[in-house]
C-alpha cells in the first residue's frame, strides 16, 4: 500500500513537472510570436516611412521642376 502511494506521488510529481515544462514552452512560443509580430510591425512602419519619404522627395523634385519651368 505504501509503495503504491509513493509510486502515485512520484507519478503526480512527474506529471506536474511535465505540465510545468509544457507551460514554459508555450510561454516561450508566445513570447517569440509577440517578438515576431512586433518586428513585423516595426518593419511595416519603417516601410511606410520610407515610402512617405520617397513620395515627399518625388513631390519636391516635381515641384522644383515645375517652378523652374515656370521661371523660364
Amino acid at each position: 500500500m505504501e509503495t503504491a502511494r509513493k509510486k502515485d506521488k512520484e507519478e503526480m510529481e512527474a506529471a506536474r513537472q511535465k505540465d510545468r515544462r509544457i507551460g514554459e514552452e508555450m510561454e516561450a512560443a508566445h513570447q517569440k510570436d509577440k517578438e515576431e509580430i512586433e518586428g513585423a510591425r516595426l518593419n511595416e512602419r519603417e516601410d511606410i516611412e520610407a515610402t512617405r519619404q520617397k513620395d515627399k522627395e518625388e513631390m519636391d523634385a516635381t515641384s522644383t521642376v515645375t517652378s523652374c519651368a515656370d521661371e523660364q
